[in-house]
C-alpha cells in the first residue's frame, strides 16, 4: 500500500497496469498453489484466507488507483484521502492479525478432522 501511495504522489499513470497485473498475478499463483496441494478445498481456504481484511484492501487500493495519476489537491482528496487509505490498511492488518487467524485455524481444523 505505501509503495502504491507513492507512486500516486508522483503521478504516473502508467504504473496502474502494473499494478493491477501484479495483484493478478498474485491471486492467481496463490489459488492454484493451494487448489494444487488440497484440491477444490482449496478455492475455500482462498476465500477464508482473504475474506475479512482483503474487503479494506480492495478498498484502500482501489482508492489509490483511482486517483493515481491525478493531482490530490485538484479533486479536495489531499490529506484526507491517505488518511483514509491508512486507515483501511491499519484495520484491514488488524483484521488479518486476530480474525483470520482464528478463522484459518477453524477451516483446518475442519479439513484435517
Amino acid at each position: 500500500y505505501f509503495v502504491m501511495l507513492i507512486m500516486t504522489l508522483m503521478k504516473r499513470k502508467e504504473i496502474k497496469g502494473g499494478i493491477l497485473a501484479y495483484i493478478g498475478i498474485c491471486i492467481g499463483v496463490s489459488l492454484t498453489a493451494m487448489i494444487a496441494r488440497i484440491g477444490m478445498w482449496g478455492i475455500l481456504l482462498f476465500v477464508v484466507a482473504l475474506f475479512p481484511q482483503g474487503l479494506f484492501y480492495i478498498l484502500a487500493y482501489g482508492m489509490l488507483i483511482q486517483h493515481m495519476g491525478t493531482d490530490l489537491n485538484t479533486k479536495g482528496l489531499g490529506f484526507m484521502s491517505v488518511f483514509v487509505g491508512v486507515l483501511l490498511v491499519i484495520t484491514g492488518c488488524f483484521l488479518e492479525s486476530y480474525v483470520n487467524s482464528f478463522l484459518v485455524s477453524k477451516f483446518l481444523k475442519i479439513y484435517f478432522s
